[in-house]
């Protein structure tokens, strides 16, 4: 009896059902049974709360991963938005560039052979550096800094642009200003016969006043144009007999009368030292010469004046 447990076992009711007897081998299997289940439950257990962990950090790793892949694309836009102004900072710089050539050739100046090489532009930080040596907060750092670079480059080169297109139409009005004026002798060769200002009249003998200068020369000495301009009149003129006309444009026009022969046409566009006609005496005249006129503003200036100092001393 010592070695044997015995268990009653009665329904609901409270009567006898059955009866059972288990040695002590029965009880050490039940238990050895019981502690085997009892540690398997444990080991899953513990796997089953190890598996949320891990399944909780797995979680945890791939927002960061999430976080860094968006911080990654950030960057990537970034660095794409960087090279955007890269290039077009570059394109205006090769815009000033031509703005200097430009400016070069009218000042009569060889362009410069530095080229772009001069204004020291960078490339784009290395993706090593970045992402191996760079704290996030020292990347973010370092783009504002790039970008208030380029900021500042940009709006410089923005002023430059805006002063050499100043400087560019100054020097353009300058160059056109100076191809309008009249600067060299309608001819070759002969001699002043009449200044401009006030003369005994030739035909009358009383005083007049002489609205050009009087060049003497062969019949058929060419005639020049001694500015460039456009023709506005080319024909008979009265007293000035065969006459062209040309508007230089900035209020000033030049004559010639008395010419012999007219190789121009009205609207025709004339550069200085064309040959516009040849020497005359058509009109009143008392012999061959160009009758040539200098106008500012339709008021006669001394034509003189507006010769190299060369060509107009006798």
């Amino acid at each position: 009896m010592k070695n044997r447990l015995i268990l009653f076992v009665y329904d609901y009711s409270g009567s006898f059902v059955k009866l059972k007897r288990f040695t002590r081998v029965h009880l050490y299997l039940f238990a050895g049974f019981a502690l085997v289940l009892m540690l398997a439950c444990s080991l899953v257990l513990g796997h089953y709360v190890h598996l949320m962990a891990a399944r909780e950090e797995s979680g945890e790793l791939k927002g960061r991963i999430v976080e860094l892949q968006e911080s990654l694309a950030q960057r990537d836009e970034q660095i794409t938005e960087f090279t955007k102004k890269i290039d077009a900072l570059q394109l205006k710089l090769v815009k000033l560039n031509r703005y200097e050539r430009k400016i070069r050739q009218i000042v009569g100046k060889e362009a410069s052979d530095d080229g772009l090489d001069a204004y020291g532009i960078g490339g784009t930080i290395p993706d090593k550096v970045a992402a191996e040596f760079l704290s996030s907060e020292e990347y973010h750092q370092l783009i504002r800094g790039i970008d208030e670079s380029v900021q500042s480059v940009d709006e410089a080169a923005d002023s430059q642009k805006n002063q050499f297109e100043a400087l560019w139409k100054t020097l353009k009005a300058l160059k056109n200003l100076e191809a309008a004026t009249p600067s060299v002798r309608p001819v070759d060769g002969g001699w002043i016969s009449s200044k401009f200002g006030y003369r005994l009249s030739p035909f009358s003998g009383k005083q007049e006043f002489h609205s050009g200068v009087d060049i003497a020369c062969q019949k058929g000495t060419p005639i020049k144009a001694t500015a460039d301009g456009k023709v506005v009149y080319a024909g008979v003129k009265g007293l000035m007999g065969k006459t062209v006309v040309i508007d230089h444009g900035f209020g000033i026009k030049t004559r010639y009368g008395h010419l012999n022969k007219i190789r121009v046409a009205t609207g025709q566009n004339v550069t200085r030292d064309e040959i516009i006609g040849e020497m005359g005496s058509t009109g009143r005249s008392t012999g061959p010469h160009v009758h040539y006129e200098v106008r500012l503003n339709d008021v006669p200036v001394d034509a003189e004046k507006y010769m190299t100092q060369r060509l107009a001393k006798q």
